[in-house]
C-alpha cells in the first residue's frame, strides 16, 4: 500500500524518485550528445567522401577529353604494325574500298657461292661464271702520250699550240720518258699500249699504265724526229680478271715541246743549265771536236735568232 504523503517513508521514496529520475535525465542527456556528435562525424565522412567523387569524376572527365584528342590528332599518324598498316596504333581503317599496302620486306641475300647458282622454283641447279665489267664510254674516253713529270699536251688546243697539231691526236717527245695518259680515273682498269712508227712497222715500244699508280707503270723513250708520225694503240684490261675489255688507236707526232723555264723539273733545269753552259764556253770548233759536227755555239745561236727576227 502507498504510504501516506508527509511520512518518513514517502520523503525517502520521494528522494529516491528525484536522485533515479536525475541519473536518468543526465543518462540521457549523454546519450543525447554522443548521437549528436556521431551525426556530425558521419555528415563530416559524407561530405568527405562525396568530395573525392566529385575530384574522380572530373579526373575521369578529363582523361576522356585528352584520350579523345590524341586519337583525333593520331588520325594521319600511320604506322607499320605486322605488316599491316594501322592508324595511331588502332586497326586499319578502310577507305574508298582500298586495301593498304602491306610493310615491304627486306630482299634476302643469298648464300649461294659464285659459280653456282640455285632456282628455288624448279630446283634446278646451273652453273655460271660471274664477270665484272668495265665498259669504257669512248664518247668522253681520251688517251695520249704525256711527259713524265708534265701535264700533257692537248692538240686540239690551237690557243697553246701549233694549228697543224690539230690533225694528230697526240705528241710524244723524243729522248724523253713517256706514258700513255688516259682520260678515266677507274682504278680497276690498267692499259697496253703500243706506239708503232708509220714508216716502218718493226720499229714499236710497248708499255703499261695503271692508273693512279706510277710505281707498277712502265714508260717509252722514243728516239725519233721532228714530224716523225706514229699510230697509238692500246687495250684496256680489268686489274682483277685480266679480261679485255676495249682497244683504240690514234695518230701521234713527234715533237719538241718548249715550255718555260721555271716550269720545268728539277731534273730537267739540271740538265738544261749545264747543256746552256757547254754552248756559251765552247766555240764552234771547240764544241764540234768535243760534241760532233752537230755542236752550236751560243754565239751561232745568237746570230741565227737574230736573222730570223
Amino acid at each position: 500500500p502507498k504510504p501516506e504523503y508527509g511520512s518518513t517513508v514517502d520523503s525517502y521514496n520521494e528522494s529516491i524518485d528525484i536522485e533515479y529520475y536525475s541519473l536518468i535525465s543526465s543518462k540521457e542527456l549523454e546519450i543525447s550528445s554522443n548521437e549528436s556528435q556521431n551525426k556530425r562525424n558521419i555528415n563530416d565522412n559524407n561530405i568527405s567522401t562525396i568530395k573525392y567523387l566529385i575530384f574522380g569524376l572530373i579526373l575521369i572527365i578529363v582523361s576522356i577529353i585528352s584520350y579523345t584528342k590524341v586519337n583525333v590528332s593520331n588520325i594521319h599518324l600511320l604506322s607499320f604494325s605486322q605488316g599491316h598498316m594501322t592508324v595511331g596504333g588502332k586497326a586499319p581503317i578502310a577507305s574508298a574500298n582500298k586495301t593498304l599496302p602491306a610493310k615491304p620486306t627486306k630482299p634476302s641475300i643469298p648464300t649461294t657461292p659464285p659459280g653456282k647458282v640455285t632456282v628455288e622454283e624448279d630446283q634446278v641447279e646451273v652453273q655460271s661464271t660471274i664477270k665484272t665489267i668495265h665498259p669504257i664510254d669512248t664518247t668522253d674516253f681520251q688517251f695520249g702520250l704525256i711527259r713524265n713529270g708534265y701535264s700533257y699536251v692537248n692538240t686540239k688546243d690551237t690557243q697553246f699550240t701549233y694549228v697543224f697539231l690539230s690533225n694528230y691526236d697526240a705528241v710524244v717527245e723524243p729522248y724523253a720518258l713517256n706514258y700513255l695518259w688516259v682520260s678515266s680515273s677507274d682504278e680497276s682498269i690498267y692499259y697496253k699500249y703500243k706506239l708503232t712508227s708509220q714508216s716502218d712497222s718493226s720499229k714499236y715500244y710497248e708499255g703499261v699504265t695503271y692508273v693512279n699508280n706510277d710505281q707498277n707503270s712502265v714508260g717509252i723513250t722514243v728516239p725519233c724526229n721532228p714530224f716523225d708520225e706514229f699510230v697509238l694503240s692500246y687495250e684496256a684490261y680489268s686489274v682483277s680478271s685480266n679480261e679485255l675489255l676495249s682497244s683504240d688507236s690514234n695518230l701521234v707526232v713527234c715533237m719538241y715541246v718548249r715550255r718555260e723555264i721555271r716550269t720545268l723539273t728539277a731534273e730537267d733545269l739540271s740538265s738544261t743549265m749545264d747543256a746552256m753552259y757547254e754552248l756559251w764556253v765552247h766555240s764552234d770548233e771547240e764544241g764540234k771536236a768535243k760534241y760532233g759536227e752537230n755542236f752550236l755555239s751560243s754565239s751561232y745561236m745568237t746570230n741565227f735568232h737574230h736573222f730570223n727576227a
